[in-house]
């Protein structure tokens, strides 16, 4: 990947606060390495017929999660077969490594079963693949007739995105738009749903964009705002 790419998505959230361009950008090239190696894998993920999220239908975890330490390995991290698959199926009390352990998981198992799919749709908010309620968003510009549309198309850290209506939370289902608040962190809007908590943070389609990377932006923007919130209110 381009080192420009990273520079820019970089300063999405950060514009020109170097301090928070410089942390957000290690992350950027972090997972750009990971998604590159990601992408020389070629796996046949077997799934179980009827299970939805389709990954807890995957019958040959332990082979994932080889591919997963490997993956893990070569970028200088340590983890083994077993503690990557409860990384996975525990989500609660994860550690850092953990979570970056089951993003990889994730990932590989997607690239597994993009083409026993078929078109899936979100199952009360929730990634048909994985499981994970999506936290990023991005804004699409789509010609229609004389004019151009708006779409909005969630992400999740799996891989899997569909298109969603705005200020409609994926947690809860809220729909009122009154209930919600919009936060800005420069170019990166975020939407908190105000009856369960939920953010969602959406940046614009941009070719300098790897959409792949775009869940790294928001969650690194989430927690600045959740951070920055707890800090004015000690």
């Amino acid at each position: 990947m381009e080192s420009r790419v990273v520079e820019v998505m970089a300063k999405i959230p950060c514009g020109s606060n170097t301090e928070c361009y410089m942390d957000l950008k290690e992350y950027l090239e972090l997972y750009a390495q990971l998604h590159e190696l990601i992408d020389s894998i070629n796996i046949e993920v077997e799934v179980e017929r009827g299970k939805y999220p389709l990954m807890e239908g995957v019958k040959n975890v332990e082979e994932v999660a080889g591919k997963t330490a490997e993956v893990l390995k070569a970028v200088g991290v340590g983890i083994d077969e077993a503690e990557i698959i409860d990384s996975v199926r525990n989500i609660s009390g994860r550690s850092e490594l953990g979570h970056l352990a089951s993003y990889v998981f994730r990932r590989i198992a997607f690239r597994g079963l993009r083409n026993k799919m078929g078109s899936p749709t979100w199952i009360s908010g929730r990634c048909p693949v994985c499981g994970l309620t999506p936290i990023t968003g991005i804004y699409r510009k789509v010609p229609h007739e004389f004019y151009t549309q708006t779409k909005l198309e969630l992400y999740c850290l799996c891989g899997f995105s569909l298109e969603h209506t705005p200020f409609n939370c994926p947690s809860c289902g809220n729909s009122d738009r009154s209930r919600f608040e919009v936060l800005l962190l420069n170019k990166v809007k975020i939407q908190r749903c105000m009856s369960c908590g939920h953010m969602i943070a959406i940046i614009d389609e941009d070719p300098f964009i790897f959409k792949d990377l775009a869940h790294v932006i928001a969650a690194y923007s989430i927690v600045r705002v959740m951070s920055a919130e707890e800090r004015q209110g000690q």
